[in-house]
């Protein structure tokens, strides 16, 4: 069996780079979120991460994992 898509290919292009414009949008506002919260949590105390269960080495796995969840 075969299976064929359609579409018009006039407006591939522009969707294409609305696609990319919002990737790159993303991925500048998850860069953003990923500065603070590396800021905040290197903010807080020894004593605060530890009241957290987190050691410094942690912030920036945690960092990460917060914004990419990964």
């Amino acid at each position: 069996m075969t299976h064929a898509t359609l579409y018009d290919t006039r407006l591939a292009p522009a969707a294409s780079v609305e696609g990319f414009l919002s990737r790159i949008r993303k991925a500048l506002a998850d860069r953003v979120l990923l500065s603070r919260t590396r800021a905040e949590l290197s903010d807080l105390s020894d004593r605060e991460l530890h009241d957290l269960g987190l050691f410094r080495h942690d912030i920036e796995r945690i960092a990460r994992q917060s914004v990419y969840g990964i």
